[in-house]
């Protein structure tokens, strides 16, 4: 597929091809509320399914010369800054308002209430991981402790835990906003990048604000934004610590990660290969241990079976998730889920490994990072649509990552391919 994309060109790596990329992810955003409220059961989910892999493959089929230098706009006045402090403003407006209006409460959702006591347990030098008997009658913790460990500074801090989610949102766009250099950020590219990032402000904090008022998923997004800044910016010691931030909130991302240092070994780029595992290893083993995670790591690891256990085990529960929400799980019948989920495990292990595959085989005129990060987004969308049990706040980090895809793609319309891209030796 990247292939035959490759063969399509666009001239001169246009400012349509920008407005394009912008245009799908105003789509996407749309479909979390606008179109599934409409329309949740057909049309919906694949507008949204379509429109993320074309964000994932268009700026591999773009044009590969670079625009010239001369054409930047270079200034001593940054366009980036002001462009960041409206935001922190605006969301930090509603996200009060927000706030005050939805307590947290685990008989609506117990993530932050489990979250909450996790992180006070740490603060506290009590394990973790122990049972919580006051919720649910008796709750086990099963979150990786890149999840939950942030929250202990709402503790220190004595705040509402769920700034975290925002902080952690914030910063990410804030990185994505400033991976693209100075020289780059003409007004246009920030106009065209700003669109998406305060559509997407809007959405989770006027209009649908279950991803900031009741989950802990912004940390995740956060997450994944700053791998996505750190592959734009190439700097290897943080892609690896990012990887491990990842992982150990979701580990849905070791299939990319594999492909990833795969093609980094396979093209004799040892030195960001060692930066890379080195980072990666020694982050992720310092959250086990210092979390007392470790012990636990089977059980956790083991959850996704327990979901299509509950789900099958008492379906009513989760209908309503199910059909009313993006993804693929409402055109299954209950027990065929159990096909869905070993279709997203073989699909999120194959996808990235064929696609990086695609990278080293063929000559793609495309920086290796910026082809990471469209491998990345084209993963996310197909392990978001097969989950079954698709809360809607869940797709937020496959979207969030589109704007990321545009950052990345704006940048490497400037950047000369033989300062950015790594040389794949046949």
């Amino acid at each position: 597929m990247a292939a035959l994309l490759h063969g399509i060109r666009f001239p001169n790596r246009s400012k349509t091809m920008r407005f394009a990329i912008c245009f799908l992810i105003v789509i996407e955003f749309l479909c979390h509320n606008f179109l599934i409220d409409y329309n949740p059961y057909i049309s919906t989910t694949w507008i949204y399914i379509f429109v993320g892999l074309a964000i994932g493959f268009l700026p591999i089929a773009s044009s590969t010369a670079p625009i010239p230098s001369s054409l930047t706009l270079r200034t001593p006045m940054s366009f980036r800054t002001p462009l960041i402090l409206l935001m922190i403003l605006a969301v930090t407006r509603y996200s009060k308002i927000v706030f005050s209006a939805v307590s947290i409460d685990y008989r609506i959702a117990d993530m932050l209430p489990v979250i909450d006591k996790m992180s006070l347990r740490y603060i506290q030098g009590e394990p973790a991981y122990n049972v919580i008997p006051e919720i649910w009658g008796g709750m086990q913790p099963i979150y990786l402790p890149a999840m939950w460990l942030p929250y202990c500074v709402s503790h220190i801090a004595d705040i509402d835990l769920r700034w975290i989610s925002i902080l952690s949102i914030v910063i990410g766009c804030s990185l994505i906003i400033m991976a693209v250099k100075k020289q780059y950020a003409t007004p246009i590219n920030l106009i065209t990048l700003g669109i998406p990032i305060f559509l997407s402000l809007t959405m989770i904090t006027v209009y649908n604000h279950t991803l900031i008022s009741i989950s802990q998923e912004g940390i995740v997004i956060g997450y994944y934004l700053l791998l996505c800044y750190a592959l734009i910016v190439r700097n290897w010691w943080l892609i690896g610590i990012s990887i491990s931030l990842c992982l150990m909130s979701r580990y849905s991302l070791a299939p990319w990660m594999f492909g990833y240092v795969a093609l980094l070994f396979l093209s004799k780029n040892y030195r960001p290969l060692k930066q890379v595992i080195i980072s990666t290893l020694v982050t992720t083993l310092i959250l086990l241990t210092v979390t007392g995670a470790l012990p636990h790591l089977k059980m956790i690891l083991t959850m996704p079976q327990n979901y299509l256990a509950s789900v099958q085990a008492d379906p009513s529960r989760y209908l309503y998730a199910i059909e009313s929400n993006l993804g693929l799980a409402k055109y299954f019948s209950i027990e065929g889920l159990s096909i869905l989920h070993s279709a997203q495990l073989w699909m999120s292990i194959i996808v990235p490994i064929l696609l990086f595959g695609l990278y080293r085989f063929y000559n793609l005129k495309i920086s290796f990072n910026i082809y990471a990060l469209c491998v990345l987004k084209v993963s996310l969308v197909l392990f978001y649509n097969l989950l079954i049990i698709p809360y809607s706040y869940l797709f937020y980090t496959s979207t969030f990552v589109s704007i990321a895809v545009l950052a990345g793609y704006i940048v490497d319309c400037y950047e000369d391919e033989g300062t950015n891209k790594i040389l794949i030796s046949n």
